[in-house]
């Protein structure tokens, strides 16, 4: 995509080319420190023994094994490693098409005159 070495083509207008930052040419992310790596590790220790458990509970067992971590810090880790706990979806109260709908009291064909007859 963007040759560094090209003398043709200096790499601000390969990057103007590209409509890309030169920024972004120049950016090398840092490697995670070795605390990071294995903590990352332990998380999915925990997680391949416990599929259930979501960040609060993951970080009850951290800080009861000792280490001195917050749940956001777990939360991004997850999500870093695309886990989350095994939880109920959405639209677990749709009703079943095959039962039967009963009517209402408002929509008795009887008028009763006073109110909390029924």
């Amino acid at each position: 995509m963007v040759e560094r070495d090209n003398e043709d083509i200096p790499l601000r207008a390969q990057a103007q080319l590209l409509t890309l930052n030169r920024s972004s040419f120049y950016y090398k992310p840092a490697e995670p420190s070795d605390e990071e790596v294995c903590f990352k590790h332990r998380i999915d220790k925990i997680y391949t023994d416990y599929p259930v458990y979501g960040s609060r509970r993951i970080t009850q067992l951290l800080r009861r094994e000792g280490w001195d971590i917050n749940r956001k810090r777990v939360q991004h880790c997850m999500r870093e490693m695309g886990i989350e706990g095994i939880h109920p979806g959405p639209n677990l109260s749709k009703r079943n098409l095959k039962h039967k709908v009963y009517p209402k009291d408002q929509y008795l064909p009887i008028w009763l005159g006073r109110p909390h007859v029924i």
